[in-house]
């Protein structure tokens, strides 16, 4: 062969074939189908075994039972020899009584040489061949689909390429679909049920001469009624677990039936009603309400196009459908169920991770209430007794494996725990603060989430993203709090001994104090944001603050900050706490806080620049710092008027 001969390119299809199938490139893609497809094989084809095995264990059973009734029944198609044998004894003395009167036989009996069975005979026995015909019918049926599935898993399992195999699985899987075999599984026991009934009809029939016939009449017809029941009960709650193979067959007939009903009605009043009322109806005037009759009809066009597009979806898109559009109790007792089966504290630490999303969520209708419910106090059977709820309990939990030289978690693992919780917790008072949210807060919150060692183990938690969370939970706490204390109708109970204590614990001051801001309109509003700003500042300014933790303190004061802080325009505010916000505006402003924070706070400014302040005490009331120099006792209202020349 000539060495200076070029030789020819070889295309892509050849060197994948000269490579080797396996070496395929899209083989690790169609892996990840493989295994999916695998997974769910092994799911359909146990259930079509399973299926058919429990089918076999039963026919084997009931077709003997059904043998052995017909050994006795059978025989009643037949001349019984014996009876023949007793008959012509008879005739023989018969004829030998007449010989020896001298009676001539002019009329002897004669035996007719052809049995004539009985009616009822031939129906029993007609009844339970047909059912031991069907028993054994739904046998071999059952043997058919073991050797279907065994078929089909050699098929799509076959060691072959990974785009190869995949491509004769999605093959395979699609004349699954198209024969509709899943229709063919829940259709199998139609044989066996069939066969039952038959022998329940024939079991009455042959019965039916002899004392017991009742009770078997009975007892058959309680089976049947039931059987009926359970028959059509799916149909009418989705939801029901109970069925039989005849369920969804039954639902599709009576879809079909209800239409066809509707349809004609629709027919009869084109026809003829529409001529009967035509004059009623020109007497009509658009402004008038729509006659019951006009409504009828709407109704009836309406449940067509809903039992048409039923019947497009079939039952099983139908429950879908339904369970889309199940009320919020439904989330609620998932989720609640969801609870209790998390044992281990890392599966339920990772389920309180997703709680904020839930949250967000929306795809699930009423997400908020349906969280919120989870965090109720759960009733008992005694009115002054409450069990903590679950969620509220477990939360409760993974908090105290958080806590600073007793916690079992490494520092990484115990920091990252603790933020879960806060943004958790965080986001649930965020829900109660929302516009709307009539619910209170739970007592469990307030008592276990906001009481003095949780609020001092925030407030001293050294990890900077947890500490920013929680401070911020404890503000919207004192908000919520201090609305349902406001909305209270009995004038003279206002707020208890213990929620002053949790009021006077998140702000820094005393419960007397805090009794005092109360009576003030606006006053609590104002302390809380000055001490959610001022005990932060620094840590704002200064330390490296995630971004997400940033934005959770943002959403918190624009929270804080929505609705009218001042109950009345002209309410008086006490003067050292405006003059504690004056000197946090200050501070801020000397530590070029984020342009965000300068906003609220210069939004909160102009509230309180508004607030008359007594002639007495305005000279006393110190400014923002301005720099050296500048004089140490003016106006708050003076000091704004320098900021805008500025």
């Amino acid at each position: 062969m000539d060495s200076n001969i070029p030789l020819q390119p070889i295309n892509n299809i050849e060197a994948e074939r000269i490579r080797g199938i396996h070496n395929n490139s899209s083989g690790k893609l169609w892996s990840i189908y493989l295994a999916e497809a695998d997974e769910h094989d092994e799911e359909i084809t146990e259930l079509w075994r399973g299926e058919a095995d429990s089918i076999l264990v039963f026919t084997g059973l009931f077709s003997g039972v059904i043998a052995t009734f017909l050994s006795i029944s059978y025989s009643n198609l037949f001349a019984i020899p014996s009876d023949t044998t007793n008959a012509l004894l008879a005739q023989i003395s018969l004829q030998l009584v007449n010989i020896s009167n001298g009676v001539p036989s002019l009329n002897d009996v004669t035996i007719g040489n052809e049995f004539t069975p009985p009616a009822a005979a031939i129906r029993v026995n007609v009844i339970w061949f047909l059912s031991l015909v069907l028993s054994i019918g739904s046998a071999l049926n059952a043997t058919l689909f073991q050797q279907w599935s065994r078929r089909y898993l050699e098929l799509t399992r076959h060691r072959v390429a990974p785009h190869k195999r995949a491509r004769t699985r999605a093959y395979m899987f699609n004349g699954i679909a198209s024969f509709k075999m899943s229709r063919a599984v829940k259709a199998m026991p139609v044989l066996l049920h069939a066969s039952i009934f038959l022998f329940f009809v024939g079991l009455v029939d042959f019965l039916w001469d002899s004392v017991i016939r009742h009770w078997i009449l009975g007892f058959v017809s309680v089976f049947t009624f039931a059987y009926l029941v359970l028959t059509v009960l799916p149909n009418v709650y989705l939801n029901c677990p109970y069925s039989t193979p005849v369920s969804e067959m039954s639902w599709h007939l009576s879809h079909h039936l209800l239409l066809s009903i509707l349809l004609f009605v629709q027919g009869l009043d084109g026809l003829f009603l529409e001529y009967l009322f035509s004059g009623r109806r020109s007497t009509y005037q658009p402004t008038q309400e729509p006659s019951r009759w006009t409504r009828w009809r709407k109704t009836v066009k309406t449940q067509i196009e809903a039992y048409r597009i039923w019947l497009k979806l079939g039952l099983q898109n139908r429950i879908m459908l339904n369970a889309t559009e199940a009320p919020s109790t439904t989330d609620k007792s998932a989720l609640s169920w969801t609870l209790t089966v998390l044992d281990d504290d890392r599966e339920f630490e990772d389920f309180v991770t997703r709680v904020p999303g839930f949250f967000d969520s929306a795809s699930v209708p009423d997400a908020s209430s349906v969280m919120l419910s989870l965090m109720k106090d759960r009733p008992s059977s005694s009115p002054l007794d409450k069990f903590d709820p679950v969620l509220g309990s477990r939360i409760n939990d993974l908090l105290n494996t958080c806590v600073p030289g007793t916690s079992p978690l490494q520092e990484e693992l115990r920091k990252n725990r603790l933020r879960v919780c806060m943004r958790t917790l965080w986001y649930f008072a965020r829900e109660y603060n929302q516009l709307g949210n009539t619910t209170s807060l739970p007592l469990y919150v307030r008592t276990v989430f906001a009481n003095s060692e949780m609020t001092r183990r925030i407030q001293s938690e050294d990890d900077i993203a947890a500490r920013l969370i929680g401070r911020s939970f404890s503000s919207l706490v004192v908000k919520k709090l201090v609305q349902d204390i406001g909305s209270r109708t009995d004038q003279y109970i206002r707020a208890t001994a213990s929620e002053l204590s949790c009021l006077a614990t998140i702000l820094g001051t005393t419960s007397s104090e805090v009794g005092k801001l109360l009576s003030q309109p606006g006053a609590i509003s104002l302390a809380n944001i000055v001490s959610l700003t001022s005990s932060e500042m620094d840590t704002m300014v200064k330390d490296r603050v995630p971004s997400e933790v940033l934005d959770i303190f943002r959403m918190t004061l624009d929270i804080l900050l929505a609705g009218h802080i001042l109950a009345s325009p002209n309410a008086e505010l006490p003067l050292d706490l405006i003059t504690t916000f004056h000197e946090t505006y200050s501070n801020a402003r000397r530590l070029q806080a984020p342009d965000w924070l300068m906003d609220q706070l210069r939004q909160m400014s102009e509230v309180v620049r508004d607030v008359p302040v007594p002639e007495v005490t305005r000279l006393e009331l110190p400014g923002p710092e301005l720099g050296p120099g500048s004089p140490a006792n003016t106006s708050y209202n003076s000091l704004q008027s320098r900021d805008g020349s500025a």
